[in-house]
């Protein structure tokens, strides 16, 4: 009878531990920071006034670069992007009317990169501060100016984008070159505006 009884506990605590090991290697998934959903898309006409640049835009993704040069025509009624890539292709158009957003891209833009995460981080640099803070009023987003030339994206409490703007004296962020960082997605966007 002891031999069985030793035997049962034996098998008992291995299945304990393998139960614990299990809970314990769920929890460590659980507590992975999950990637965060793209950022809510702000409506055309909460920039305010029409614009229209000519941009120069760098992409830096692991061990890639990409250079693009950007047409972009914001304005109340809808939003217009055109990238064309150092060879004259076309790497991406988007348009964007505030309810549905229509993208065609080019097949050496990488996926990485969906249309929507695009757009949102233009916005992100261009849009005023106000429009975000009107936009993220009860969602998980959360925008915060901390000192001038410094803006930061937050999703549920984490740090998911970062904008230095060169200089921080000019208010319009139009006229000035930016930086963004996507610290969720590991990319980094240089842009220029060239003309407006």
């Amino acid at each position: 009878m002891a031999v069985r009884f030793s035997a049962v506990r034996s098998v008992f605590v291995r299945a304990f531990g393998l139960f614990n090991l299990a809970l314990l290697l769920n929890g460590c998934v659980l507590l992975r920071p999950q990637t965060p959903p793209t950022p809510p898309l702000l409506s055309p006409a909460a920039l305010g006034a029409a614009h229209v640049a000519s941009q120069s835009l760098n992409i830096a993704f692991g061990t890639d670069d990409l250079s693009l040069q950007c047409a972009l025509q914001a304005s109340a009624e809808g939003i217009t992007l055109i990238a064309v890539g150092p060879l004259g292709q076309r790497a991406l158009t988007l348009n964007y009317d505030g309810n549905v957003l229509h993208a065609d891209k080019g097949p050496y833009v990488p996926s990485a990169f969906p249309p929507e995460q695009v757009l949102s981080d233009l916005q992100l640099v261009l849009w005023p501060n106000a429009a975000w803070q009107q936009r993220l009023v009860g969602s998980e987003w959360q925008m915060a100016e901390p000192r001038p030339g410094l803006r930061r994206l937050r999703y549920r409490g984490r740090l998911v984008a970062e904008v230095h703007y060169a200089d921080a004296a000019t208010g319009d962020p139009w006229n000035r070159r930016a930086w963004l960082s996507n610290l969720a997605y590991g990319y980094t966007l240089d842009i220029s505006t060239l003309s407006q």
